[in-house]
């Protein structure tokens, strides 16, 4: 079992469906970048995607940690699941795209955290129904934000992000 994959997967997947992104915007899980539509099947040969960086940005990229056994519940795991949004500099100078799209998931986080808390949406549902389709063995628990990435710009790159963390149950655990 790859909790951390699956939980990936899931995320990229409601992100996909629920976050207005627009045609371009690449949605990438870690563990399967290939997922992603907009992910270029010729590589160069060194296996990296050979389109020019313009072609591979902007993005949303999604990495879950290895999961972690919670210290108070002995039969609950966590991930924690980073969502960072990525675009060239020269691209977004006033760093519009890239705060659309941080607004976007952010906005999603919020909904999921908000459907933990009281009632059930369809973004969490989604989120839980995904996970089941890939690890039948997982039951998500909980949802919520352990914290974030500061904006910041690097090699004419733009980033900014969120954490989540999932808690999950296994069946047989």
């Amino acid at each position: 079992m790859n909790a951390a994959k699956a939980i990936e997967l899931a995320l990229a997947s409601i992100v996909r469906t629920y976050c207005q992104l627009g045609g371009k915007v690449r949605v990438i899980p870690w563990q399967t970048p290939a997922s992603d539509s907009n992910v270029d099947p010729n590589k160069a040969e060194d296996g990296a995607d050979a389109r020019p960086l313009t072609a591979r940005f902007p993005c949303i990229d999604i990495r879950a940690t290895p999961p972690v056994n919670d210290e108070g519940n002995p039969y609950t795991y966590f991930c924690d699941v980073a969502l960072l949004c990525c675009n060239t500099a020269p691209d977004d100078a006033d760093h519009a795209t890239i705060s659309g799209l941080f607004g976007e998931v952010q906005e999603l986080c919020e909904k999921l955290r908000g459907q933990q808390l009281g009632t059930e949406g369809a973004e969490l549902a989604a989120l839980k129904a995904s996970i089941a389709t890939t690890e039948p063995s997982m039951t998500i628990a909980n949802v919520r934000f352990v914290g974030g990435t500061t904006p910041f710009e690097d090699a004419d790159m733009l980033f900014i992000g969120t954490t989540m963390r999932v808690d999950y149950v296994r069946a047989g655990t």
